[in-house]
């Protein structure tokens, strides 16, 4: 059976909590309900075996999919699965999908989309190489609405010999914000390793980059982030969370999903509604 989405109930007490504001992101399926602040404090790894609330499999026409981003709507707590071939679902609560758009069909048919946040139920966005995308459902319509470049807008020169690669972002709609964690390699060397790897924000009207932090290591590439604090990112690749600080620039393990059988983190995405974090598995599709 596939085990494409599994929802945690992370309950980590003075470890991760949420506030009662809109928060929407990617990834495998976890489960955190709120406390009183939205503050990170230091804690030993977790161990998950009993933080499972539910588990499903992601099934479309009676095949497994390979997820590569889920997004919540902050408000009504409607899910979005986007696929690796640029298929975005609606979710239902058993896990059900329905596709809602064949993003081939219309605009970026040649465009490999890699994650997935939402400010509405109609308002997404989602990462494809060097650009941001806004998608309006409600008007069936996209633009390019950020780069992940930093400064490109100003002067694209430096930029001719670097590429970027993120699979990861994260909306904050609550303070206008969006997250991405891009790594940066040389453009013609495709043999060569990453010079480096950060988390940069960006704002969420206009699209303009805001900041740009590194991360310790530049080999490190997140499959899925999401907003837990007004300092703090929650990042995940392979089967393990870490917290991300961004003022201190330290990164530490939060939990070790492998025992609950999450190998490969493809995105988390806050359920505010229910006071979840889903998690999405990219191992077995």
């Amino acid at each position: 059976m596939n085990r494409a989405v599994t929802r945690l109930s992370l309950y980590l007490p003075l470890l991760l909590t949420l506030v009662a504001c809109d928060h929407v992101h990617t990834g495998t399926g976890i489960v955190i309900e709120p406390g009183p602040s939205a503050t990170f404090q230091p804690a030993p790894i977790v161990e998950p075996q009993t933080l499972v609330a539910e588990r499903h499999a992601l099934i479309a026409d009676q095949q497994g999919i390979a997820p590569v981003g889920v997004a919540v709507d902050p408000e009504s707590g409607a899910r979005f699965i986007l696929d690796n071939a640029n298929r975005l679902y609606d979710v239902d609560v058993n896990g059900g999908l329905s596709l809602k758009r064949d993003l081939r069909d219309s605009w970026i048919e040649d465009l490999p989309l890699q994650d997935l946040c939402a400010v509405s139920a109609t308002e997404l966005y989602t990462i494809g190489p060097r650009n941001g995308l806004r998608l309006d459902l409600e008007n069936d319509w996209y633009d390019q609405h950020f780069c992940i470049e930093p400064g490109f807008m100003e002067d694209p020169t430096p930029w001719e010999n670097w590429r970027q690669e993120t699979h990861a972002i994260a909306c904050d709609p609550a303070r206008a914000l969006l997250f991405a964690q891009p790594q940066t390699f040389e453009r013609d060397d495709e043999e060569a390793g990453p010079v480096r790897s950060e988390v940069a924000l960006y704002d969420l009207p206009s699209g303009a980059d805001l900041e740009w932090n590194l991360l310790p290591s530049e080999a490190y590439l997140a499959g899925g982030m999401a907003v837990v604090g007004e300092t703090s990112v929650l990042l995940g690749r392979g089967s393990i969370l870490s917290r991300y600080d961004l003022e201190t620039g330290t990164q530490e393990p939060v939990a070790d999903l492998s025992e609950v059988g999450i190998m490969a983190i493809e995105g988390l995405a806050p359920d505010t509604v229910e006071g979840q974090l889903i998690v999405v598995d990219g191992d077995d599709q």
